[in-house]
């Protein structure tokens, strides 16, 4: 599986992220997947020693939590 960078960011914001579970993250990129162009968010937590890099679908970053309806991810400044 292949990726290349998007220069665009008129999908999601980057910047800070407060996740369902109180965790914060940092979003860094948005990347497009090379054979299904299918759009990632790249980010990392802020609390990760290990400063690993995750990168999820969109629509799953964007969606919500399914026993609760509240949203995986929130935008905050």
């Amino acid at each position: 599986m292949g990726y290349k960078l998007v220069r665009t960011m008129n999908k999601i914001k980057l910047g800070k992220y407060k996740e369902y579970t109180g965790r914060f993250a940092d979003v860094i990129m948005i990347a497009k997947e090379a054979d299904s162009k299918e759009d990632f968010v790249i980010y990392k937590y802020s609390d990760d020693p290990e400063g690993n890099i995750i990168a999820t679908p969109l629509s799953i970053f964007e969606g919500f939590v399914q026993s609760s309806g509240i949203k995986k991810f929130t935008h905050i400044d």
